[in-house]
């Protein structure tokens, strides 16, 4: 009797190979790459230029390998040295092209951002995406970014840390029911946190727009609050703005016609002191600096 069992496993494992034979040498893997290259050009606007054709591999799991690529759309490019695009089982045994995640390895940005692997994951509509190496500036980069669907928008949540030197950098993008098309976008709310620390002495800022919109060149928030905070051997110093505000985010800055500023500054067994200003007032996130104007 106990026989019986070890025969139809075996049975059924080759049954199995024989099965996935048949699907790995049924499935096209360069018709597979093609497509996916027009999918992203329709879905995505984003213009695919791998150097070769696309191969199946196997193992670990299957996939199909893109070599080494070029990847742009709205102005900007990159480049990549491969393009795994993972297959769970039944899709390669059926035929069907469903695209569960994908895995970029060399990617570089313009010469300004290199990540050694990103991993990227599908679940429906809703993106997740992670990445490390070098960039922006920063030393040990660690990026993620997850995207969800809610209605006709969508909410984006981004990530980005790292070193500079011997300061630790973190920042943090939350947009709810984000909506994009083509070079404009609009936003029900954007926050903005990033944070310096070194030698226990800290810089932060926190931006918050809500109800943006407009494009990459101009864009404009009904109110804008921006809270900027050095923090050192217990004593403080913060500037918050105010306002209705402009912002540029291809030039990177944030401009307020008429802003209403605050200066507080707490130190240890002295009174605070606060001054309060109004005027014209433009931050430029480049120089992490306010400047009046």
């Amino acid at each position: 009797m106990p026989a019986l069992p070890k025969k139809i496993l075996s049975v059924l494992a080759v049954v199995a190979l024989l099965a996935a034979a048949i699907g790995v040498s049924r499935f096209d893997a360069e018709a597979y790459g093609r497509r996916f290259v027009e999918l992203a050009q329709e879905q995505a606007q984003l213009t695919l230029r791998p150097q070769g054709a696309a191969h199946l591999r196997i193992f670990p799991y299957p996939a199909v390998v893109l070599g080494r690529g070029m990847l742009s759309g709205r102005g900007e490019s990159a480049t990549f040295d491969e393009l795994r695009l993972n297959l769970g089982w039944w899709p390669l045994l059926s035929g069907k092209a469903a695209l569960p995640g994908m895995v970029v390895r060399g990617l570089d940005v313009a010469g300004l951002l290199h990540l050694d692997e990103v991993q990227v994951r599908f679940d429906g509509n809703a993106v997740d995406i992670e990445g490390n190496g070098t960039g922006l500036g920063l030393a040990n980069l660690s990026v993620s970014l997850q995207s969800a669907p809610q209605g006709d928008t969508r909410n984006l949540a981004l990530a980005v840390r790292g070193q500079r030197g011997a300061e630790q950098f973190d920042l943090r993008l939350v947009a709810d029911r984000l909506q994009l098309a083509q070079d404009r976008y609009a936003a029900e709310k954007v926050t903005l946190v990033a944070q310096f620390v070194r030698d226990g002495d800290s810089l932060d800022a926190v931006l918050s727009l809500p109800k943006v919109a407009g494009g990459y060149r101009a864009a404009q928030a009904d109110g804008a609050a921006l809270a900027v905070t050095h923090a050192w051997n217990n004593a403080r110093l913060t500037a918050k703005y105010h306002g209705a505000a402009t912002l540029d985010l291809a030039a990177g800055w944030l401009a307020w016609p008429a802003a209403r500023l605050a200066v507080e500054l707490h130190e240890p067994g002295k009174a605070a002191v606060e001054t309060n200003w109004h005027g014209a007032t433009r931050y430029t996130a480049a120089a992490f600096v306010g400047e009046k104007r």
